[in-house]
């Protein structure tokens, strides 16, 4: 409405609207319409859009200036306070160090607030470009979707079966079991060493990452990054970090079962003696005589000792793990008992699962190579 005064004064306006005025100067307003139920991220905008890292998340704002973030699997606390600043109405966030809420921690301009959506902004100075941030009531849907991952993070445990950087790290994670936490913690353990972290699954311009953080824990802090998922099953993750600047690309894997540990043959006696196995592949100089040992049921036993039995015929060997620095050895030895005798050797170690031991033997002298593989029943 508009009132057009008499004698040439200025003309008057009013204008009604169902939702209530913001007063510069009063804050409870704002504050009311933040304490009252929860709040989704909408949109938010910092050089690109990058709505999606906080997809689903559930903002709870609460009267002692405690704000929670939660999306059912992780919880991220932080705080807040609604102040006015030359007579600007500001929300002030406060996220700490928790990756990505971290990019959120400002003095934010309010634009527009209603009882459904607050618009916020941030100028940067320096010709820093203005960050956008909407809160909304409703949850934005996400591009993709981290609950499969997140599902397979926390089931069951996992190793680390690849690290490089620059070259292969490996080694320095080696039986180390990762265990993830639906609150969002990590803890790394190989046993004696414990090793505390935190853990998230964002989206970034549509792609999914594992966001790590193990603090200065070394050799951990190695993984602290936002690793791309590139691949990712119930058996196994694969993930990838392309550094700026030419930095090249770092590649981490994990895996359902514990790493071979150079200078350690600890773990190949434990998975020998855990059950019975059969002799899977034999080949000798290349000519398959697996079927020499069809129906051969092996056992091996704490005392060195090593069963090969075929229903009543038991023929009793001896065993042994040698070697280290990457030259782990499995000693064989039957005798001369028809046609395990053929086994009668020191075998390379060339992989080791909990239910499949890969062997190998390079004769001398351009004699050839045998090759031995033993699953488990």
């Amino acid at each position: 409405m508009f009132d057009e005064s008499d004698n040439n004064d200025p003309t008057d306006y009013l204008t009604f609207d169902r939702e209530p005025t913001i007063c510069e100067g009063n804050n409870s307003q704002l504050i009311e319409f933040l304490t009252t139920d929860s709040w989704y991220v909408a949109y938010y905008f910092n050089d690109v859009d990058e709505t999606s890292g906080f997809c689903e998340y559930e903002f709870t704002f609460n009267s002692n200036a405690t704000v929670f973030a939660s999306n059912g699997t992780n919880l991220v606390n932080g705080t807040w306070s609604v102040i006015t600043d030359s007579s600007v109405e500001k929300v002030v966030l406060d996220f700490g160090n928790d990756i990505p809420f971290d990019e959120l921690n400002d003095d934010w301009d309010v634009l527009n607030a209603s009882i459904t959506e607050i618009e916020l902004q941030d100028i940067s100075g320096g010709n820093g470009g203005t960050d956008l941030l909407t809160f909304d009531r409703e949850p934005t849907i996400c591009e993709g979707n981290n609950s499969q991952l997140i599902e397979l993070l926390i089931t069951d445990s996992w190793y680390i079966a690849y690290y490089f950087s620059d070259d292969d790290e490996t080694p320095n994670y080696c039986e180390y079991e990762l265990t993830f936490n639906p609150a969002g913690s990590v803890i790394a353990s190989n046993g004696i060493n414990l090793v505390d972290g935190t853990w998230d699954v964002i989206l970034d311009n549509n792609v999914e990452k594992l966001v790590l953080d193990f603090g200065v824990d070394i050799p951990f802090d190695e993984l602290n990054d936002d690793w791309e998922v590139l691949n990712a099953s119930m058996n196994e993750i694969e993930m990838q970090d392309i550094s700026g600047g030419g930095g090249g690309t770092d590649y981490l894997t994990f895996d359902r079962v514990p790493t071979i540990c150079e200078n350690d043959n600890t773990y190949l006696e434990q998975v020998l003696l855990d059950g019975q196995w059969l002799v899977a592949l034999y080949l000798d100089n290349g000519i398959n005589e697996t079927n020499n040992y069809n129906g051969y049921i092996l056992e091996f036993f704490n005392d060195g000792t090593v069963t090969a039995s075929y229903g009543a015929n038991v023929l009793n060997g001896t065993w042994n793990v040698t070697g280290n620095t990457g030259d782990l050895n499995l000693v064989l030895d039957f005798g001369v008992q028809i046609p395990f005798d053929e086994l009668n050797d020191d075998w390379d170690v060339l992989d080791v699962l909990v239910d499949r031991v890969e062997l190998e033997d390079v004769s001398g002298g351009g004699g050839g190579t045998d090759t031995l593989i033993f699953e488990k029943i």
